[in-house]
């Protein structure tokens, strides 16, 4: 049966263990993978071929503690057969195009060549077949290269146009690129193309003065209506920033700093944490989130963060392990910001209509939240008004709070001296009153223990 890229990854996923300390990461790593490859998951995700791209993700030498090594599982999908972890012969069922287009992807340029120098050769004997036996090819029926290299290349994406036009001698830069150095040029087919190992390989071909912040910048908020910048892609990055001594700077956090500045100037936000945040990469969230400027963080846009960060811990499977890298990152974006900020985020959990509340209801629920003691105080800062709001306009929010002993002690003591002064703003029904006091009596006297 044909799956989707889609259906591949969720099949790939299992070869995670479920027991697995770095699930999580894992989980992230093969997800950017297959997207990385999604057309040849797409083109191949069958039955005869779905073992092969298994075997090589479930084996520990292709694997860096919880990072992928990328370029080696690159060279392992070239091969015609494998041997798994258990050592049996496991099958590669891709064609010899297929297998073009991936030394493309990944700028293995000798096995690329020699492929291509295959398909010329195979298209001269196509075409010598076409006349009589025995003839010699005579130079006007030898393969046109230029027609030749655009049958094979066309429609294939940027990098199989790039290394066919190469390896046919012709110069693939149009016009208006004629000037562009032809590795610079290489470079942006890689970034439209969003394969990080072509970045990679095309980077270490620039020289020096083109290794710059403005490159870089290039890469990381790449933007096209066939795409935008992946988090692999933010990643080098941030990793080639982090190596100063490629820049004129004294230390990265200058360029840290600039190179958010930057993408809040081109985008209104920081296109790159909320990306990074997104894919549940908490650990490089955090290393991104220390250098961003206060100044450039509305209450409004740091709400909006953070909303971010409980979906994305929301929607984590109940089974994970929720690293500490996202006990990190919640406190650099709790206890790193501004009193105004918290304000602002308390006062949305306690609006009227609170799509966080809700967020924090379903961390609550799947029993998450007890395994972050951050979540657990950004809940329990919650003051009397706030508690009150939730209780006249979400009930059941309120009771799952109180139930699971969020609030802090002093404001449920504010509340029940409010309502014993007939103080309170809680729209309570008479007859419910005295149950009400007698419940929130009984959990003060436990907190109170």
């Amino acid at each position: 049966m044909l799956l989707s890229y889609q259906d591949v990854e969720k099949e790939l996923l299992k070869t995670i263990d479920e027991h697995d300390s770095n699930k999580v990461n894992k989980t992230l790593e093969i997800k950017r993978w297959s997207y990385a490859y999604r057309y040849i998951l797409d083109r191949y995700g069958i039955g005869t071929t779905l073992p092969f791209f298994k075997a090589i993700l479930s084996d520990k030498k292709y694997w860096n503690e919880r990072k992928l090594d990328r370029k080696e599982i690159g060279l392992q999908l070239l091969k015609k057969t494998i041997k798994d972890a258990s050592g049996n012969e496991v099958k590669n069922h891709m064609d010899d195009f297929s297998r073009y287009q991936i030394s493309c992807w990944c700028c293995f340029e000798e096995y690329a060549r020699e492929l291509f120098n295959q398909f010329k050769d195979k298209r001269e004997r196509e075409i010598f077949n076409q006349f009589s036996a025995g003839e010699p090819l005579l130079p006007t029926q030898s393969v046109e290269m230029d027609k030749f290299v655009k049958s094979l290349s066309s429609g294939k994406g940027a990098l199989t146009i790039f290394w066919s036009y190469h390896f046919g001698n012709i110069d693939v830069r149009s016009e208006k690129n004629k000037n562009m150095d032809i590795n610079e040029y290489g470079l942006e087919c890689a970034i439209a193309e969003q394969f990080v190992e072509a970045i990679n390989f095309f980077w270490n071909k620039l020289p020096e003065e083109k290794k710059d912040l403005d490159t870089l910048m290039k890469i990381a908020l790449y933007d096209s209506i066939t795409g935008s910048a992946t988090s692999d892609m933010i990643l080098f990055c941030l990793n080639e920033i982090s190596r100063k001594k490629l820049f004129r700077f004294d230390n990265s956090e200058i360029l840290y700093k600039e190179f958010l500045s930057k993408d809040y100037e081109k985008n209104g936000y920081f296109s790159t944490l909320d990306k990074l945040i997104r894919d549940k990469d908490f650990k490089n969230s955090k290393r991104l989130f220390e250098y961003v400027e206060k100044k450039y963080i509305s209450v409004e846009n740091y709400s909006v963060l953070m909303s971010i960060m409980l979906q994305q811990i929301s929607s984590l499977p109940n089974n994970s392990f929720l690293t500490d890298h996202m006990e990190d990152i919640l406190n650099s974006m709790w206890n790193g910001m501004e009193e105004n900020h918290r304000k602002f985020f308390l006062h949305e959990i306690g609006s009227q209509y609170s799509p966080i509340r809700s967020k924090i209801v379903s961390i609550i629920n799947d029993g998450k939240i007890f395994k972050s003691k951050l979540l657990t105080e950004i809940v329990s800062s919650l003051e009397k008004y706030h508690i009150e709001s939730i209780f006249n306009f979400d009930r059941n929010s309120y009771n799952i709070f109180i139930n699971k002993n969020l609030f802090k002690l002093e404001s449920l003591k504010h509340i029940m001296n409010s309502i014993n002064n007939n103080e309170s703003s809680m729209v309570i029904n008479p007859e419910e009153l005295s149950n009400f006091k007698i419940h929130l009596s009984s959990i003060i006297k436990k907190m109170e223990k």
